[in-house]
């Protein structure tokens, strides 16, 4: 793709985001039903913290695969992603746009690729998300498993498309 088309595409989205976003915060709070609007509202919020997730995994890619996995594991992954000797590789690299940065450090810390400053944001992943610890889980095995259910969904949407292609 051009350069200039690719600059000319991200000026514009950011430029309505930023401008639109507040307004579309606004009348979803004061479109708010009692009812039924309390989980419209969330499910709301819940995407736009993916997708800012999502957005800051890509953004951020170098400096969060510098600070948070290990050497030893960095070349590993990149030897493999350059090859394609290792598609199911167990550790992950950030950067992916379907990924987002507790998915990322989900993964590495199961395989001990974390460095310190990694494994302190795990802790403080989980320390953080209360709501995972009422459910006796934590914000990083709920992380994989939300991970995990996006991409089945993805799935049935794309075999969905296929069958109406056909």
């Amino acid at each position: 793709m051009n350069f200039l088309i690719l600059l000319i595409a991200f000026v514009s989205t950011t430029t309505l985001t930023l401008f639109w976003l507040p307004i579309n915060i606004i009348y979803h709070i004061f479109t708010f039903e009692f009812k039924t609007g309390y989980k419209r509202v969330m499910e709301y919020f819940y995407q736009l913290a993916l997708s800012i997730d999502q957005f800051a995994n890509v953004s951020l890619k170098t400096p969060l695969n510098y600070l948070m996995i290990k050497k030893s594991h960095k070349n590993e992954l990149l030897d493999s992603y350059l090859h394609n000797d290792n598609p199911k590789a167990k550790c992950a690299l950030h950067g992916d746009a379907d990924d987002t940065i507790s998915y990322i450090i989900a993964r590495n810390q199961q395989h001990d690729a974390l460095t310190k400053f990694g494994k302190f944001w795990a802790w403080f992943l989980n320390w953080a998300d209360f709501g995972a610890k009422r459910r006796g889980s934590n914000h990083l095995e709920e992380t994989l498993k939300m991970k995990r259910k996006r991409d089945l969904q993805a799935c049935r949407r794309i075999r969905l498309s296929e069958l109406n292609l056909n």
